[in-house]
């Protein structure tokens, strides 16, 4: 009521001191309940909030210990009733299952749903115009009474695991948690009291902080439980919309938080969405200018003796003509008699001819020998991350990379969220694995924005790997700067690409792509750095931002 406007007419007026007076005999109510509650159970006392939080000093505390009473009650009742805005606006009387739903839309009820005992059902009272006992649910049945959609799988899963008719992992348990608490309603005492009522699930608990944002939160509640390593699972989803709050846990590729097996370790915390990992596997990516790239083939004898021609075929070639040259007229003689001089056969010609025909032919056999010693497979590459803006034309780009096009640069086929793919052809000469797919010509279009807040405009960039051979078409805000493996799923590493903010030494994650396992094999460890989930914001942004606060 203190957070109202003054009523500025008398029809406000009235509907403002009707409610009042119907939040006071709901109060009434709520106490007759308790009380007959109480006798019924065959105890001393009942517990009720309203009435045991008083002390304005410790309520906000006491906030977030409810749900351990609710752990140790003998029993727990629910009282339902119209909301006093329905009442004042005369709309028709809900249903129970309607009632239990609006009470279930409430952020502490489920956590004292699930930690209410389980030896007794709760007894449903409806308090309109006469208290009356309407119904009893047993703890199994409330999933599917009080919620709906996907609310009822999710809580569902969390009720059998509580019933201990099925084990939920901790990172399970939280993951579901999270995930049903983050969209109820609520009265906030602090910002993060969505984490502070999922660690009611919990045995390690992190002291409530009124200062800790919601984020700050979370990763205190991963530290305490470092075992499960929420946190380092965490940073490697990538939502499915730009823009997303980190706390959606729908991951592109349909992962789930126990499927990822980070690589790092969160070691601290810092503030805004920042941590400090250590452990993680790293590669600069080249943004300057293409290079061309080393590479290892399979020694054969056609290839040593190609190599062998290629590189003396010009020295034979230039040897004979010396020899041709030199040696032309022969050993020299002169006649004392005639007084004449006369040129006989020498060796060297024979030698500069069979020098010649030998340099002339492997000279003329040079291209098809250079196509023979480096066509095929490669048997290693060195390995490379290259960056360009836009997409890239694959063929030129090897041909720039390798001096030839064979077709062994492709693009990547789950790699990152503009990859495409279809399954393998099967024809009468060839038949693929079932399950087995090649990639397709990446999309250009970009994600759908969640439009929760103001995000920057994106670009196209190319990323090549040339030691896995692949191109992946990522959309980033920064060309990125640096590749950190942090976590593996699915047969895949998972890779954030992140810009470097040199003011604040700190990398911000622009995309996750995914990449094969064998990259480890040439990436190097990096010790610890400090990494944001937040993208970086524009220059333009940022000074705007610093602009506005010295204004303020």
């Amino acid at each position: 009521m203190s957070h109202w406007s003054p009523p500025e007419t008398l029809e406000a007026r009235t509907t403002r001191a009707f409610m009042e007076a119907q939040c006071e005999a709901d109060r009434q109510k709520l106490l007759e309940i308790g009380v007959q509650a109480a006798r019924d159970a065959g105890v001393k006392a009942f517990w009720v909030d309203f009435h045991c939080m008083k002390d304005a000093e410790l309520r906000k505390m006491d906030s977030h210990r409810i749900c351990d009473v609710a752990r140790g009650a003998k029993s727990m009742v629910i009282a339902l009733q119209d909301t006093v805005e329905d009442r004042a606006l005369r709309q028709p009387a809900q249903a129970v299952d309607g009632l239990l739903q609006n009470w279930s839309s409430r952020l502490w009820t489920l956590p004292e749903m699930l930690l209410a005992p389980t030896r007794h059902d709760f007894k449903i009272y409806l308090a309109r115009d006469a208290v009356r006992l309407c119904d009893t649910i047993p703890k199994r049945n409330m999933a599917a009474r009080a919620y709906r959609g996907r609310d009822a799988m999710l809580v569902r899963q969390l009720v059998d695991h509580f019933e201990a008719s099925q084990h939920l992992t901790l990172t399970e348990l939280l993951t579901i948690g999270l995930e049903c608490l983050v969209n109820r309603e609520t009265n906030p005492f602090m910002p993060a009291d969505k984490v502070y009522a999922l660690m009611t699930m919990v045995r390690r608990r992190p002291i409530p902080d009124e200062n800790d944002t919601l984020f700050e939160a979370f990763a205190k509640l991963s530290l305490l439980n470092d075992s499960n390593s929420l946190l380092e699972r965490l940073i490697c989803i990538l939502p499915q919309r730009r823009g997303e709050h980190w706390h959606k846990l729908e991951d592109f590729w349909g992962a789930k938080l126990w499927d990822i097996e980070p690589t790092v370790q969160v070691s601290a915390l810092a503030s805004d969405q920042t941590v400090v990992l250590d452990g993680g596997f790293g590669a600069s990516i080249q943004w300057g200018e293409l290079q061309r790239v080393s590479f290892l083939k399979r020694k054969t004898i056609w290839r040593s003796i190609g190599a062998f021609i290629v590189r003396f075929a010009p020295g034979w070639l230039i040897l004979g003509i010396v020899l041709l040259a030199t040696e032309a007229k022969g050993d020299v003689h002169f006649d004392r008699t005639t007084f004449k001089i006369t040129y006989g056969p020498s060796p060297l010609i024979a030698i500069g001819i069979v020098f010649f025909l030998i340099g002339f032919t492997a000279v003329a056999l040079l291209p098809y020998t250079m196509l023979s010693l480096y066509s095929g497979k490669f048997w290693s590459t060195q390995a490379l991350l290259f960056g360009l803006e836009g997409k890239a034309d694959l063929e030129s780009l090897e041909l720039q990379l390798f001096g030839f096009t064979e077709g062994r640069l492709r693009w990547s086929a789950w790699g990152s969220t503009q990859s495409l793919h279809h399954p393998k052809p099967t024809t009468n000469n060839t038949k693929w694995i079932d399950g087995e797919f090649e990639a397709l010509e990446p999309k250009v279009a970009p994600l759908e924005d969640a439009g929760i807040v103001e995000t920057d405009p994106d670009r196209v960039f190319t990323i090549i790997d040339t030691y896995s051979m692949t191109a992946t078409l990522i959309r980033a805000v920064h060309p990125p700067t640096a590749a950190l493996v942090c976590g593996q799923e699915g047969g895949m590493r998972r890779v954030l690409l992140c810009s470097y903010d040199y003011n604040m030494q700190t990398f911000h994650r622009e995309t996750v792509i995914r990449m094969p396992t064998k990259v480890l094999d040439r990436m190097d460890r990096v010790d610890k750095f400090r990494f944001s989930m937040a993208n970086m914001p524009l220059r333009s942004r940022r000074n705007k931002s610093s602009h506005t606060s010295s204004i303020v």
